[in-house]
């Protein structure tokens, strides 16, 4: 039996072919390979929605919120601005809006060790006192608080360390609107 010999001039036109395909095939890989590395640098320099917020910072109780343009820390007494770093164990921080519209939470801080700081000696302690009620709503839950109702009905936030403990109540305005804000808390002690 005879084996086909390729006619002449038959290899150059496969040899090309052959490597156009290669080279195809290079191209789409290098493509996709550079699509993904862009992405995963747009994903990487996401910003920080809240880099722009200025931070209060309470060194007594040991801890930082970050607050949006508009919003400030304010005196109990007359309501006026208070410099954002603080060593009161309660503190307004509120946002004005149209209509003398008062949007504000209340940021107490107690002790959880002697010398106690106001009547409350555990969070425990206080939400039997307060009568608070857990909530469910996923739209005011905020990571690492218990969330709920006092027995008046009042927002409130609870998180503790294990020196304090901080109870955040929040104006009817504010309910929907301060949950990036308490997001950023942090206990720093």
């Amino acid at each position: 039996m005879k084996t086909p010999q390729a006619r002449p001039g038959t290899i150059l036109p496969i040899a090309v072919m052959a490597f156009a395909i290669v080279a195809f095939l290079v191209l789409v890989y290098w493509s996709a390979s550079n699509r993904s590395a862009e992405t995963a640098v747009s994903t990487n320099t996401s910003t920080d929605a809240t880099a722009e917020w200025k931070t209060y910072t309470n060194n007594k109780i040991g801890y930082s919120i970050k607050l949006p343009t508009g919003w400030n820390p304010v005196s109990e007494f007359d309501g006026s601005t208070v410099p954002f770093e603080g060593t009161n164990d309660m503190v307004t921080f509120s946002k004005f809006g149209s209509a003398g519209v008062d949007t504000s939470f209340v940021v107490q801080a107690c002790s959880l060790v002697a010398p106690y700081t106001c009547n409350y000696h555990s969070v425990q302690d206080w939400k039997t006192q307060m009568g608070f009620t857990p909530s469910t709503a996923a739209n005011l839950s905020v990571s690492g608080f218990d969330v709920g109702r006092d027995s008046s009905g009042r927002l409130n936030y609870l998180q503790s360390n294990t020196k304090n403990f901080v109870y955040i109540y929040v104006s009817q305005a504010a309910e929907k609107k301060v949950q990036d804000i308490l997001s950023t808390f942090t206990f720093t002690k």
